[in-house]
């Protein structure tokens, strides 16, 4: 039994189908509603003009980061 709450009523699941339909609804809730055209993302600017980065600044900048740490992408 899988017991769930509806409001303020509490209701139980007995068979698969019904508990597979309850963690469904628990874990994926309902998709955002769609994004009108109206709404626009700002972006920053493009840099303009050319800038070098040199292998001092990236090396510095390594040695900055604190070790043992995973790499975010």
């Amino acid at each position: 039994m899988l017991k769930y709450k509806v409001g303020e009523e509490e209701r139980v699941a007995r068979t698969n189908e019904e508990k597979g339909v309850v963690l469904a609804k628990g874990f994926f809730p309902p998709s955002p509603p769609d994004l009108d055209s109206d709404d626009k993302e700002d972006y920053l600017n493009q840099c303009q003009g050319n800038i070098k980065i040199t292998v001092e600044q990236i090396q510095g900048q390594l040695r900055k980061l604190k070790p043992f740490k995973a790499l975010v992408l």
